[in-house]
């Protein structure tokens, strides 16, 4: 898997490249200030990465002031007038918020723990011949419960 940030410190940085100037660079990603780093290899890109996180949270602590946490833990998300109905419906289901619902969908996917049914379905039309039945009804698939 090819990444292309840096991580330190709960901080992530970019990985950028000039062909021109043939230099790495790159900078402290979600937030606010603009804190930046170069350098000649990947190596020293990192180092370079990780002084600036360090250099960031000194100069925060002399000016006294408390370094901007990357994420807040909020954020909007659009889905359309109907996902957010059956949302809605869902989590009163489930006696559950919207919140709780979409949390838990979001670790799931992150984390790849999702709990797949896959169902198949067959009209039953399709077994009314007994040719039909007796050719391809072995050849079904069987249905699978993927965890």
């Amino acid at each position: 898997m090819t990444t292309k940030t840096l991580e330190y410190k709960g901080f992530q940085g970019s990985v950028d490249f000039d062909t021109q100037s043939e230099e790495m660079y790159g900078k402290i990603l979600h937030i606010n200030d603009l804190v930046t780093y170069e350098a000649d290899s990947f190596k020293e890109l990192r180092k370079a990465f990780e002084e600036s996180v360090e250099d960031y949270l000194d100069t925060c602590a002399q000016l006294g002031v408390e370094p901007e946490k990357p994420f807040s833990g909020s954020f909007n998300v659009r889905v359309g007038v109907y996902i957010h109905k059956e949302l809605s419906r869902f989590a009163a289901r489930h006696s559950s918020s919207i919140n709780d619902v979409v949390k838990d969908a979001i670790n799931c996917h992150i984390n790849g723990r999702h709990n797949e049914v896959h169902h198949h379905h067959y009209a039953n039309s399709e077994y009314e011949s007994n040719d039909f039945f007796m050719t391809k009804a072995a050849a079904r698939p069987k249905l699978t419960v993927v965890k």
